[in-house]
């Protein structure tokens, strides 16, 4: 594999309030892994440094390529400061990286990694995007197709029809309380009037008595 010679990080120490997330960073940690972390950290102060670049749009603030949860800990510990390794790398390369040291540590989150693996391929191309990410091409469109939302699946449709009678009064009163004798307090109407002339209350239709 052929390779370009180009500056190589530099180990620093970078105050945490100079810190900040890649938005779209798609790895979750379980809450098990980072307890056991936050022990280790508290425990030795060690940890693997922070990958980070200089801030595209931010003098003076620096991105996170790997390590936002290492970061929230050190924060959340009371720490002010992190080792990291500052990357001499432009979007494109910080865009890899982010895309294939940050499911090291932890678990991607499906929709975030196809949209990352999206972005990849419209700009190396499928095949040259799953070389990159170390994946086959099949696992490439498995990813892809992971990030989709689910089709929401409409309920069917129900062919239902009105039907319009008219009764005397004292007729309706008999109905009424024929409705009420066999549940119409707990079934629609109609299903309770299926009920009483000998029709089943599921929707279904028995043979009706002549």
């Amino acid at each position: 594999m052929k390779t370009t010679k180009t500056a190589r990080p530099v180990a620093r120490r970078i105050r945490l309030a100079d810190l900040i997330d890649r938005p779209d960073r798609a790895t979750v940690q379980p809450p098990r892994v980072r307890r056991t972390l936050a022990e280790q950290i508290a425990r030795h102060g060690c940890y693997p440094p922070l990958i980070v670049r200089r801030h595209p749009s931010e003098a003076g603030k620096y991105e996170i390529l790997d390590g936002h949860h290492r970061a929230e800990i050190l924060r959340r510990l009371g720490h002010t400061s992190a080792r990291c390794e500052v990357w001499p790398v432009g979007e494109d390369d910080a865009e890899l990286a982010a895309a294939t040291l940050n499911p090291l540590r932890g678990r991607q989150d499906a929709r975030r990694a196809a949209a990352r693996a999206r972005r990849l391929v419209r700009h190396y191309g499928r095949d040259a995007a799953a070389a990159r990410l170390g994946l086959t091409p099949r696992a490439l469109r498995q990813r892809l197709l992971a990030g989709r939302r689910p089709r929401r699946r409409e309920p069917p449709a129900l062919d239902l029809h009105a039907v319009v009678f008219h009764l005397p009064r004292a007729d309706l009163d008999r109905l009424e309380q024929t409705l009420r004798a066999v549940g119409a307090g707990t079934l629609p109407r109609g299903q309770a009037l299926l009920r009483a002339i000998g029709g089943r209350s599921d929707g279904g239709t028995d043979a009706l008595p002549a």
